[in-house]
């Protein structure tokens, strides 16, 4: 039995790079609906920017999701394998189709509704060119319905999973079961992974992409950060760092 089952208990957050903040407030806040929960700067380094923060009514750990702006600093970087792909947003299974409707109306790009381990899904992309999607899921976390979004059967639920592109799908596969993750299905070039029940907000998926080349690790326009597990306590974190350490 692995030693760490049981103290990831899912996503806490995820973290992207976005060009203009008021542009980003009026994507994610206006047409897709998420909470404004809290607005700070990051002032790490040289480059000092805002960092905007979004949720679900109560702004729950797995439902939230940050953005730096960067047009002012012009920080790009290179789209490709060893990232987070994309930020996946769960809402009712039925209003997927919706979703579609109501993106295409906005003029924002968007991928057709498509089938995964038997749930709709449809990609489309942030102005920014970030990659995004909607997948439909039994959700019982409870939705903002404050901003652009008041109708509960269409309103986003808060964060389903991160996608991760990978060239090494074993490699990764193995890194995440030392996490606690247990692989629950396989669907073409994607494999699942759960903690816990398995519920929206505690899923990973692997998409194996072993020709595309590596993308750059960096704070940038259009590129995913990085996402961050949920834990309970300090003791377990301490016992998690421990085991990565150990294992090199």
């Amino acid at each position: 039995m692995n030693e760490l089952d049981g103290y990831i208990q899912g996503l806490h957050h995820v973290t992207v790079g976005v060009d203009g903040a008021q542009d980003d407030v009026m994507f994610v806040r206006d047409l897709l609906g998420l909470r404004v929960i809290k607005a700070t700067v990051l002032f790490d380094g040289e480059r000092p920017v805002y960092h905007l923060y979004y949720a679900n009514r109560e702004g729950h750990a797995g439902t939230v999701f940050t953005t730096f702006p960067w047009r002012l600093h012009g920080l790009t970087g290179r789209k490709g394998s060893g990232q987070v792909k994309r930020t996946v947003f769960s809402a009712p299974d039925d209003a997927v189709e919706d979703w579609h409707e109501r993106l295409t109306d906005a003029g924002v790009a968007c991928g057709p509704v498509e089938d995964r381990f038997g749930q709709p899904a449809l990609a489309f992309q942030h102005p920014s060119g970030l990659d995004m999607e909607i997948i439909g899921a039994d959700d019982e976390r409870e939705p903002w319905l404050g901003d652009g979004v008041g109708d509960p059967d269409l309103a986003l639920r808060g964060i389903h999973s991160v996608t991760l592109s990978v060239q090494d799908i074993d490699t990764m596969t193995g890194f995440l079961e030392l996490l606690g993750f247990r692989c629950t299905d396989e669907d073409r070039r994607y494999r699942r992974f759960v903690v816990g029940d398995g519920a929206p907000g505690r899923v990973v998926d692997l998409l194996h992409e072993p020709n595309l080349s590596p993308g750059t690790w960096t704070h940038a326009e259009a590129l995913h950060h990085h996402f961050a597990l949920q834990v309970n306590t300090e003791p377990e974190q301490a016992a998690i760092k421990e085991r990565l350490v150990g294992e090199g």
